[in-house]
């Protein structure tokens, strides 16, 4: 295989988080990458033309991560992946998952998306999903390619690397919202975080973030405490390459923590839905849940190691295939 196509879910998108997911694969199969052709279709606008031809000119069309995976029928429907009859004949055989999930906590998969899941993915190659629960979702219908690796944004977060990230509470944190999943605990650990650090910086991971701040804070005196980092993710990369691990991250964006991890910072990741909450129970993810606000207190002030319990033999599995597929 010398060409790959790459469903991009960067394209379009007004979230952060997709171009973190982006670029942490990139670089993880960087040695890969570089020895073909490679081509994006964006998959949160419709395909098109130019894009289908894209599709049916390689071999593999590799799913970027996100939590694209649900048990309804979503073709020409519009969705988080905007694809219609003409795009599923084009994909049919083609796609290969690499770190996706499951979008909610479901119970079954309607037939049609059954049907349409065996129809695209690819039946010879490993899948690669992001948690446990995505592998049972996925093995209910049938398909059995596929193993848990989990977000490939962790599969840099090696014992090494967590060894260098600092177990006691920093002077500074970055914090984080999510605008369209609001709740009256985000006030709460919010003001917990303006009481136990000296510094506090916020980072609008997705437009409208810094609105639902607005929103929260409502006090000259705390907003006059709270700092904003500019909301792009080089801004971001910026302040945390330039703090020396002496700053930690709490928020609700799962990504945004991860990226603070991958910057060798001390995160505390606040679930706020089935995603950080599956990936925690495998991997050992330091997350806790939004309700307990008590909890993420004491979190902030108790000394943590962080321990991140990667799927080693997973990762390699679907790594070498992939590498196989490529290089053969």
């Amino acid at each position: 295989m010398n060409r790959l196509n790459l469903l991009d879910t960067t394209v379009t998108t007004d979230n952060l988080g997709d171009l973190i997911i982006y670029d942490s694969i990139i670089k993880e199969l960087a040695q890969v990458l570089e020895k073909i052709y490679v081509t994006n279709v964006s998959t949160h606008d419709s395909i098109g033309e130019v894009g289908r031809k894209a599709i049916k000119d390689s071999p593999i069309s590799m799913m970027l991560g996100t939590n694209v995976l649900t048990g309804k029928y979503r073709v020409n429907k519009k969705d988080m992946w905007r694809i219609n009859g003409k795009d599923v004949k084009a994909l049919a055989g083609k796609v290969l998952l690499c770190g996706t999930g499951w979008r909610k906590y479901q119970n079954k998969i309607s037939f049609r998306q059954k049907r349409f899941y065996q129809k695209i993915l690819n039946p010879d190659c490993l899948h690669s999903v992001r948690d446990s629960h995505s592998v049972a979702m996925l093995e209910s219908i049938g398909i059995r390619n596929v193993v848990n690796t989990t977000c490939p944004t962790a599969w840099s977060l090696t014992e090494k690397h967590c060894l260098k990230i600092p177990a006691e509470k920093s002077e500074q944190v970055i914090f984080t919202l999510t605008r369209h999943k609001p709740d009256p605990a985000d006030a709460a650990w919010v003001s917990s975080l303006l009481e136990n650090y000296k510094e506090v910086f916020f980072w609008s991971q997705q437009v409208g973030d810094d609105d639902y701040l607005n929103q929260l804070v409502q006090s000259s005196s705390m907003k006059n405490k709270i700092r904003i980092i500019p909301p792009s993710l080089a801004a971001y990369d910026r302040f945390l390459a330039g703090n020396d691990s002496q700053v930690d991250f709490v928020g609700t964006r799962l990504h945004g923590g991860i990226r603070a991890m991958q910057h060798g910072h001390r995160s505390i990741i606040i679930s706020v839905d089935n995603r950080a909450t599956e990936i925690a129970k495998d991997i050992n993810l330091p997350v806790v849940e939004r309700q307990d606000i008590e909890g993420i207190s004491q979190m902030i002030n108790t000394e943590f190691k962080t321990q991140i319990h990667l799927p080693d033999d997973e990762i390699k599995r679907w790594k070498s295939q992939f590498e196989a597929l490529v290089l053969s």
